[in-house]
């Protein structure tokens, strides 16, 4: 049975372009699992999805996602809204950097995917692309979308095709400044390792980090500040309405001289005290 593909798309160097398939180098189908059974029935365990306030269950089709802007705080973000702002980077992985692979610590190394032409048609392009970073000496980098989530891939040829590595974006700070700062130097160290040591102690080379904030955090912040923006002209609208009296449009002096500014409450005739939407 032939291997089903994880992803497809494009792979772009420049103008060069073609359609690549992606498939997982590593597998867990050997990997042993266990299921949860009612010890009294011997009944497995079924998970439902409830509210958290209600405790009602809750269908599939009435959950949307939602981004925590404050404790208890969410701003509900459709498909439709993510998809807009991913949709480029979706099927297409844009190499756009060569990095030396040492400079790439094993730390932040994740997922490895062979990466291959996707049909006849992109064979040269592909092999274009291939031999231009066989070329470079180096790997190189680029960004993909795998289920909502931007990730930084590092790609190098391997044989006729390409392994593409998913890298970590974040990573516990340098562990000689925290976890192993409590163990104890080999004897003779002195701070300094052997000339031609990769690892040269604490003068060895910084990992290339990069904090990568991808478009669907961007888009999930600048909602967030949007709903901000409008929960302030609310309030000032409702205090307003409060001191003025006057949500028609219309200001007056004790709004001013009262410590509000005189703006023009614009929203619908509300009575005296009572709170605008």
């Amino acid at each position: 049975m032939a291997p089903r593909a994880y992803w497809k798309g494009y792979l772009k160097l420049s103008l060069v372009s073609c359609p690549i398939a992606l498939f997982p180098a590593t597998s867990e189908r050997e990997k042993i699992s266990f299921h949860q059974l009612n010890k009294e029935t011997g009944n497995r365990i079924r998970f439902r999805k409830v509210d958290a306030v209600t405790g009602d269950e809750v269908e599939s089709a009435d959950i949307v996602k939602g981004y925590e802007i404050s404790k208890g705080e969410y701003i509900e973000l459709e498909p439709e809204e993510l998809d807009a702002v991913a949709i480029e980077s979706k099927r297409v992985i844009d190499i756009n950097e060569f990095v030396p692979k040492a400079e790439i610590d094993e730390l932040y190394l994740r997922d490895p995917y062979f990466i291959v032409p996707d049909g006849e048609v992109g064979q040269q392009a592909f092999a274009v692309i291939r031999e231009a970073i066989r070329k470079e000496g180096m790997v190189a980098l680029g960004k993909v979308v795998f289920t909502s989530r931007e990730h930084i891939i590092a790609l190098e040829p391997r044989n006729n095709g390409m392994v593409g590595v998913t890298l970590a974006v974040s990573i516990r700070g340098p562990p000689t400044g925290g976890v192993f700062r409590y163990c104890r130097r080999r004897e003779g160290a002195k701070g300094h390792a052997r000339p031609g040591d990769p690892h040269r102690g604490d003068q060895a080379r910084e990992v290339r980090a990069r904090e990568v904030r991808g478009s669907l955090r961007k888009c999930a912040e600048g909602a967030a500040a949007q709903e901000a923006k409008g929960r302030e002209d609310r309030a000032t609208k409702r205090a307003c309405t409060y001191q003025c009296g006057e949500p028609d449009g219309r200001t007056t002096p004790e709004c001013a001289g009262g410590g509000w500014k005189a703006i023009k409450c614009n929203a619908s005739p509300i009575e005296k005290g009572q709170e605008a939407d």
